[in-house]
């Protein structure tokens, strides 16, 4: 499935890893390699208070942009992550203030755009090993399980809907 952890990790970062009431997605499937595979969907996470993360994706065969934006009650406030927002290498801010940050330099060359930018996450992964621990505070073992039901959530909707 194309669907995969960061625009639902992204979702409950904004949300500070808020259960979603509901779990609402649909998309379409092609069949790929005897496996049916998603290409693209819309998952709607609604929040209690009348909040909302509405995520959409398309399969990698389709060019997608990968932005980010997180919109505050409305519309008062925005922060935009233009491209690849899972290794961003700008962000907008409310302000319309640009940051910019330079991906660390590798050896060879990445194999995917911005890779370079989960050497950061590999970096505390090996901290937390090499002080014994198994998680991280910004994101302990119930955040990746909370991901995970979630996409499996989605998951089973988005093969159900048969587009």
């Amino acid at each position: 499935m194309g669907i995969g952890c960061y625009p639902v990790q992204a979702a409950l970062l904004a949300f500070n890893h808020e259960e979603p009431e509901l779990v609402t997605a649909t998309g379409h499937t092609r069949e790929f390699e005897d496996e049916i595979t998603d290409t693209m969907a819309s998952i709607t996470l609604l929040f209690k208070n009348n909040r909302m993360a509405v995520l959409n994706y398309l399969g990698q065969d389709i060019g997608a942009i990968h932005s980010l934006t997180i919109h505050e009650a409305e519309d008062k406030n925005k922060i935009f992550l233009p491209t690849d927002f899972w290794t961003p290498t700008r962000i907008v801010l409310p302000n319309g203030h640009h940051v910019e940050h330079h991906l660390p330099e590798t050896i060879k060359k990445p194999k995917w755009i911005n890779s370079a930018g989960f050497r950061y996450e590999a970096i505390v992964c090996r901290e937390q090993i090499m002080n014994g621990k198994s998680e991280h505070p910004f994101m302990t073992l119930e955040n990746s399980l909370q991901i995970a039901r979630i996409i499996e959530q989605a998951r089973k909707q988005v093969l159900s809907s048969k587009h």
